[in-house]
């Protein structure tokens, strides 16, 4: 790498630590007292609007990465122009609370697992399908897992085939002692799970936490070996569990503070550590998904508080009045041991009071963070505008031209620079 092409890598590593350290940056909150909750409708409250629903992104937009930092020639003034309107659009809402929209529906549906329906063979003419699927995609302390495989010949699912299982078992994949930890039974008796006997749907139903074999966190597979018709397969597929409650879920009181709405749940942590906390915020009657918040506690042993701040303008844009329901809440304990992450969700529906929109803020996220990045982006522009290199540490690099003179062409201040020449 040539000297040149080491300044532009420099200032681009030199962005993305700066965008980096603007991520894991939230901005401070001030509590306010709880304003009333809504008796009745208003007319204020209920007078038409038009709505649009949020585009903002879940992500800053076009950031570099470390696998793919800006190109080898400089951002040019429009292309950091470009830049600071996009953060404009994404910084309107910060980064711990946004609007649900198409990009986060997996938000909605963060526990189903995803299930395809696949040829069996290769046999031309009347091919066999078959679907091996799943109730959930993270089992949790205590909950059972159950799994199901049926085959059907064509394009009718209805018309299934009859199924061999030859063996079945939960096959851990992470941890010191890789293998086959579990045997399973797939039956088609209508118990264990199996809803009708004798329909060729062949199900397993267990519960992981209850065996020893699985008493740590660890990358765990169902694995069937299907006979169908004399072609024998080996089938997989990949879940999560929690061995233990790593903290457990209390009494919960909403209210309204620094012109958000908060959900305050009393959690018992039996497992301290770095959380990671999500949780979904919908209309009352779950018809409409506003919006999510997302929490990185560190937790000790102990009761504590789990507080999650959903933006007062992610709600005030819904025009939509309370009560409200919050739902999904859940947590992932991230380990850094042997360990993998650890799931744990409470499984209820919060309704929040009748709160009228208006008790929300209107106004846009604000905070150090968004001023730095805005301002650094604005100076960005402008150097580049100048001529300048923006990167400021960048190494000088000489050239000699025909008549022997050197000169600096990429100088500390970023301007070029003739000096003698020997």
């Amino acid at each position: 790498m040539d000297d040149r092409s080491r300044t532009r890598f420099f200032f681009a590593a030199g962005l993305l630590a700066l965008v980096a350290l603007w991520w894991g940056t939230r901005s401070r909150r001030i509590e306010e007292p709880n304003p009333v909750a809504r008796p009745a409708p208003s007319a204020s409250a209920t007078a038409p609007m038009a709505y649009v629903a949020p585009t903002a992104s879940e992500f800053p937009p076009e950031l570099p990465s470390a696998g793919a930092p800006f190109p080898m020639a400089p951002p040019s003034a429009a292309k950091f122009d470009d830049l600071l309107a996009k953060y404009r659009e994404f910084a309107v809402y910060p980064p711990w609370s946004r609007p649900h929209n198409d990009s986060t529906k997996y938000k909605l549906s963060w526990n189903e697992p995803v299930v395809s329906d696949l040829p069996f063979g290769d046999k031309p003419g009347d091919p066999i399908h078959y679907r091996f699927a799943a109730d959930k995609a993270h089992v949790m302390a205590g909950q059972p897992y159950t799994a199901w495989f049926e085959a059907w010949r064509g394009d009718d699912e209805t018309k299934r085939v009859p199924v061999k299982i030859v063996e079945a078992w939960v096959m851990v994949v992470s941890g010191p002692t890789p293998g086959r930890a579990v045997k399973l039974a797939f039956g088609d008796r209508g118990a264990d799970g199996d809803v009708t006997p004798g329909d060729l749907v062949y199900t397993t139903r267990f519960v992981p936490s209850s065996y020893p074999e699985l008493k740590k966190a660890r990358q765990a597979q169902l694995m069937v070996h299907v006979d169908i018709g004399g072609l024998q397969k080996p089938l997989v597929r990949d879940f999560t569990y929690s061995p233990r409650d790593v903290l457990t879920f209390g009494a919960a009181k909403d209210l309204v503070r620094d012109g958000n709405l908060v959900l305050e749940l009393d959690v018992e942590v039996h497992d301290a550590g770095e959380y990671t906390c999500e949780a979904n915020l919908l209309t009352g009657d779950g018809g409409k998904a506003i919006g999510y918040a997302k929490e990185k506690p560190a937790l000790g042993v102990g009761p504590a508080k789990l507080a999650f701040s959903f933006f007062g303008k992610v709600i005030r844009d819904t025009w939509a009045d309370g009560p409200y329901m919050i739902r999904d809440v859940r947590c992932v304990l991230r380990q850094a041991g042997d360990e993998e992450n650890i799931w744990v969700a409470d499984q209820r529906t919060h309704m929040t009071q009748a709160y009228l929109v208006e008790a929300f803020s209107e106004n846009e996220w604000q905070s150090p963070e968004k001023a730095a990045r805005i301002a650094m982006l604005q100076k960005l522009s402008a150097q580049a505008k100048s001529g300048e290199n923006p990167n400021p540490n960048a190494p000088k690099h000489i050239h000699v031209d025909p008549e022997g003179n050197e000169q600096v062409v990429v100088g500390a201040d970023g301007k070029k620079v003739a000096i003698p020449g020997k």
